[in-house]
């Protein structure tokens, strides 16, 4: 019979304490069974209430545990962690796709100069061939004028 299994235990004319009041059970009292009880029923108390004392403790070492535990409402805490992931993961793709926007409008402004790199080759070239007298206007090319207007000259 353990002693785990029942609130009372009646030896002899000694009452064993509940759970609850086994910390102020005194050596004493365990005279007073070894009194009433032969060794051999002694010791195997012994041993029964060294093991309840250890569960005790194991038991009050848990609940130290799982009471903050239970306070801080995991299953609920988890579910925030969780909104706040999907958020996160939801702005990073937010992100990412902005960076290839901007890296995709890089490359078109880049082509975009080169392009007008080479149309400023070519005027400079026909300038050279033409009409010593003129001169290209650069700012044509700044304001993004097309390659099919003209380019404004100047004549000195």
């Amino acid at each position: 019979m353990s002693v785990m299994e029942k609130k009372n235990i009646t030896m002899g004319a000694a009452t064993i304490p509940q759970k609850d009041d086994f910390d102020c059970f005194k050596r004493a009292d365990v005279k007073k069974l070894s009194e009433t009880m032969n060794q051999q029923e002694v010791a195997e108390y012994l041993v029964q209430e060294e093991e309840l004392r250890q569960l005790l403790k194991q038991q009050k070492n848990l609940r130290a545990i799982l009471k903050p535990m239970i306070a801080a409402n995991w299953p609920q805490q988890y579910q925030l962690e969780l909104k706040k992931s999907h958020k996160l993961k939801a702005s990073l793709a937010a992100t990412k796709e902005a960076i290839n926007k901007t890296r995709s409008d890089i490359l078109r402004v880049e082509e975009t100069e080169k392009d007008l790199m080479k149309k400023l080759a070519e005027f400079k070239k026909q300038d050279e061939n033409g009409d010593e007298n003129s001169e290209v206007l650069e700012t044509s090319f700044d304001l993004g004028c097309s390659g099919t207007s003209t380019p404004l000259t100047v004549i000195a």
